[in-house]
C-alpha cells in the first residue's frame, strides 16, 4: 500500500513523525489491510483507508480529511475502528467510528460526533482533490 501514496502526501510530518496508522483484516478476506495518517506539505492531515479487496484490483482507496492532525489524533482498530482527538483544554473534538459493509463493500462511518454538534461524516473513494 505504501508504494502507492496519493500524489503529495508522505508518511512524516514536517518534524519527520509519522503518522498513526493501524493494520489489519478489516474487510473480512484474511489479507491484512492499512488505515494510516498522511501529511502534504503543509501538514495538512488525510486519513486513508487500503482495504487488500479493492486495492489489489484497482489500486483505489477511500481517504477523508482529519482536522485535528497538529493536535492529537488516537486510532484504535483492535475490535472496532476508531478515532479521535482535539484540543482538549479548548473543548475542540472530533470522534468517528467506521465499520466495514458487506454490502456496499467498503468502510462506513457508524457513529460521528464532535464539538460543534455535527452527526455526520463523508469519507471519499477514488483521488484526493
Amino acid at each position: 500500500y505504501l508504494h502507492t501514496l496519493p500524489l503529495g502526501y508522505k508518511l512524516t510530518d514536517s518534524n519527520n513523525e509519522e503518522g498513526k496508522r493501524c493494520e489489519q483484516d478489516i474487510d473480512g478476506d484474511s489479507r491484512k489491510d492499512l488505515i494510516v495518517q498522511l501529511f502534504d506539505s503543509n501538514d495538512e492531515g488525510i486519513i486513508v483507508i487500503y482495504l487488500s479487496s479493492t486495492f489489489e484490483k484497482d489500486k483505489s482507496y477511500q481517504w477523508f480529511n482529519w482536522i485535528w492532525s497538529g493536535n492529537s489524533l488516537n486510532l484504535d482498530c483492535d475490535k472496532t475502528i476508531q478515532l479521535s482527538g482535539g484540543i482538549e483544554s479548548m473543548g475542540v473534538f472530533q470522534e468517528l467510528e467506521l465499520t466495514y459493509s458487506n454490502t456496499q463493500k467498503k468502510v462506513v462511518v457508524s457513529s460521528y460526533n464532535d464539538n460543534l454538534g455535527e452527526v455526520s461524516f463523508k469519507i471519499y473513494s477514488g483521488a484526493i482533490k
